[in-house]
């Protein structure tokens, strides 16, 4: 019993180690916009867009860490159409900001996948409190390119279309 003990602690140590991620607001916290996205003293910079809102129903709200890209909180889906109804669209999260759809007919409507990244500590909160099932408008800016690229040389890029990072100033709820 006792081996069977140390077993469990040992596998459940190495789950929550290889698992763990930081908290948003840890990350919120470290973040300052000023003109680039500096975290922990790196610069991370895009093609910014003007100040626009976005607004969705969530169908889906999944943290987002990347160790390479520690900027980015969650990916929110916004749907609409038949998009919004889970007995139409199966939507799978299957990781790093990647997601599937299945469905029997081809559905209308649309779905884009929101990068969040937090503009300040009270963005991020706003953020935390977004429910699946919510109607939401999200104010921010949008990049252009669909890349963010850091001075250390860290870089990521979105390759679908209907992705996009945004850099959040403000949440509403419906």
């Amino acid at each position: 019993m006792k081996n069977f003990l140390v077993v469990i602690v040992i596998v459940s140590g190495l789950y929550f180690y290889l698992n763990w991620k930081p908290s948003t607001s840890g990350i919120a916290s470290d973040i300052k916009v000023d003109g680039a996205i500096i975290h922990k003293g790196e610069k991370y910079q895009s093609d910014w867009g003007s100040v626009e809102k976005v607004e969705g129903f969530v169908r889906r709200k999944d943290r987002h860490f990347d160790s390479n890209m520690p900027i980015l909180t969650y990916d929110i889906v916004f749907t609409s159409g038949d998009y919004n109804d889970a007995n139409l669209v199966a939507i799978t999260h299957n990781g790093g900001g990647n997601y599937s759809w299945r469905y029997k007919n081809k559905p209308t409507g649309t779905i884009v996948v929101y990068h969040t990244v937090p503009s300040s500590l009270v963005a991020q909160s706003k953020l935390d409190g977004i429910e699946q099932g919510e109607w939401v408008t999200i104010v921010g800016k949008i990049s252009g390119n669909n890349e963010i690229k850091g001075d250390s040389g860290r870089f990521v890029k979105l390759l679908h279309s209907n992705h996009k990072f945004i850099l959040v100033q403000d949440v509403i709820k419906k």
